[in-house]
């Protein structure tokens, strides 16, 4: 369920993301990745490297975007039916999440995104090997982009 918190939440992380002029070189690649065949992307590299000012930028440039940070949810959140009530009762077209491994069964709620809903989806981690180990595999559905 999307709580007047969450939307907050939502926000004051694109606002922060005003004071961000300065782009990485990625930027126009993520941007233009919105046409690929590939829905999911994942932004993964050591902490400080940008990973959460890149999906705060794009959420000040995609209008149809949420940002949700999976540290400041229980880790039992259902991610799943959280997304279905953004993309129904918001329009939300592309959701950015932002330290995904804090998402307990992570892997599972994304599979289930992209067989069920038509959604785009950034995620970013710290943690690279979760990603790397899942138990789910997500190769045809994820791309997986490491920042250094």
């Amino acid at each position: 369920m999307i709580t007047p918190k969450l939307l907050e939440q939502n926000q004051l992380a694109i606002k922060k993301a005003e004071g961000y002029t300065k782009k990485r070189f990625i930027f126009s690649d993520l941007l233009h990745s919105f046409s690929s065949n590939k829905a999911f992307h994942a932004l993964v590299g050591p902490r400080g490297v940008g990973k959460t000012i890149l999906l705060l930028q794009i959420g000040l440039q995609v209008k149809d975007s949420f940002y949700l940070s999976m540290d400041q949810l229980a880790p039992d959140t259902d991610l799943f039916s959280l997304v279905k009530n953004l993309v129904h009762d918001y329009k939300v077209k592309i959701v950015l999440i932002d330290e995904i491994h804090f998402c307990k069964n992570f892997e599972q709620s994304l599979k289930a995104l992209n067989d069920f809903l038509d959604i785009k989806v950034f995620v970013t981690s710290s943690a690279s090997l979760a990603l790397k180990d899942m138990a789910i595999d997500l190769s045809r559905r994820l791309k997986i982009i490491y920042l250094h």
